[in-house]
């Protein structure tokens, strides 16, 4: 009888150690890797059954929620979701470095991070603390960037330039140069090769490097413009817009000469490259999309409307512009209201042929994002943009698109 009880007692101790066993093995840490490969330690009969599994898209953010893959490009080690958010904090703006590598500043504390689109690792680039950008514009490829601040409603402009760590430093972080600009500069564009900026203080216009600024390179009438470079010696300057007043566009060489574009156009806003400038027009409260061809003089009306800021030129074949394209406009005082936030967009992301007009979705988000500061990868397979909203940074896989 004794025997047959020990015997009772150790089979139940060794159920309860099997069950603890299970119990510790299932509710281990089974998250998906960062690299965004899905962790398959767990295979054979439990990785069907998906116990203790996890169904989370990995992901550099919080709240993503579209995960769309694209597995069609042979040389990806990873699944590459179609949409991503890279961040949930705001940033104050970001540029590709490498194909598959973005840089951007925080817009709280002004650090620089480094995010891979295919491991989906972020590394800390500077730590130098600057609170409070709300604009950053970034020159040669990466390693220069501008910081603008407002102290008491003056426009402070910072260059900030980074170098590799001297010496036999390991340290991920770069050095940092800093350069101080006069104060009030209210607009700063970038030329396409990112080696000048174009500064506009008052009504003066400067171009050069921003470490070593010269003075005025020509003088507009009035204060209210904003600069956008055609090529490395031209630059757009248009009117800031309104509904109210009629707008104008202006070419500006380098060399001295003015040509006029576009003429009294009502709620006039822009985005122009050597070959295209895109420019909405507002009658009563809609607006409409067209396309200006610089060699041709010829303009032609797009369709759907969307605002030029929200577009980023590609030439690859053919010109083309992808753009977030609101799903639905309201009858209200537009361009005003959506620059004072009293208008939000929901966007799908859009491709325009500059060529032949047509228009092709490329996709429409489940989520509410409207778009701005978008910009495409030099082989033209990621699109990034911050989401107007909140400020947070995301990308688009955009390969097959071209």
């Amino acid at each position: 009888m004794f025997k047959k009880i020990l015997i009772l007692i150790i089979i139940l101790l060794a159920l309860v150690a099997i069950a603890l066993g299970i119990r510790i093995y299932f509710t281990q840490d089974n998250q998906p890797s960062l690299n965004g490969e899905l962790n398959e330690e767990r295979g054979g009969i439990f990785g069907f059954l998906n116990f203790g599994g996890s169904n989370e898209t990995p992901s550099f953010g919080q709240g993503n929620t579209d995960a769309n893959l694209n597995t069609s490009s042979q040389d990806r080690s990873v699944i590459l979701p179609t949409l991503r958010q890279i961040t949930t904090t705001p940033i104050s703006g970001a540029t590709f470095i490498s194909t598959t590598t973005v840089r951007y500043v925080d817009r709280g504390t002004g650090h620089i991070y480094d995010a891979d689109l295919l491991s989906f690792s972020t590394e800390k680039v500077s730590n130098t603390t600057i609170p409070q950008v709300y604009n950053a514009l970034w020159l040669k490829n990466g390693n220069g960037v501008l910081y603008q601040q407002l102290d008491n409603n003056i426009i402070k402009t910072t260059y900030i330039n980074l170098i590799d760590p001297t010496g036999t430093s390991t340290a991920v972080t770069k050095e940092v140069v800093t350069t101080f600009l006069p104060d009030n500069i209210s607009h700063i564009d970038i030329s396409p090769d990112q080696q000048s900026v174009a500064l506009l203080s008052s009504s003066s216009v400067a171009v050069g490097d921003p470490a070593n600024i010269g003075t005025a390179d020509f003088t507009l009438t009035g204060k209210e413009w904003l600069l956008d470079w055609i090529d490395t010696q031209n630059i757009f300057v248009t009117s800031k817009a309104s509904a109210q007043t009629p707008g104008y566009g202006y070419s500006y060489s380098l060399s001295g000469s003015v040509t006029k574009e576009l003429n009294g156009i009502r709620g006039l806003t822009t985005n122009t490259n050597s070959s295209h400038t895109l420019f909405s027009e507002t009658a009563g409260n809609r607006i409409s999309l067209s396309s200006f061809n610089r060699g041709t003089g010829e303009t032609t009306p797009l369709s759907p409307a969307t605002f030029p800021e929200k577009c980023t030129f590609v030439t690859t074949g053919g010109d083309y512009a992808v753009c977030g394209v609101p799903k639905n406009i309201p009858n209200t005082q537009l361009p005003d209201t959506w620059y004072q936030g009293v208008y939000s967009s929901e966007d799908a992301i859009g491709l325009y042929n500059l060529e032949t007009t047509e228009y092709t979705v490329l996709h429409t988000p489940e989520l509410s994002l409207d778009i701005i500061t978008p910009n495409t990868s030099s082989d033209n397979k990621y699109l990034l943009f911050v989401n107007k909203k909140d400020l947070t940074l995301w990308t688009l896989n955009l390969e097959n698109t071209f």
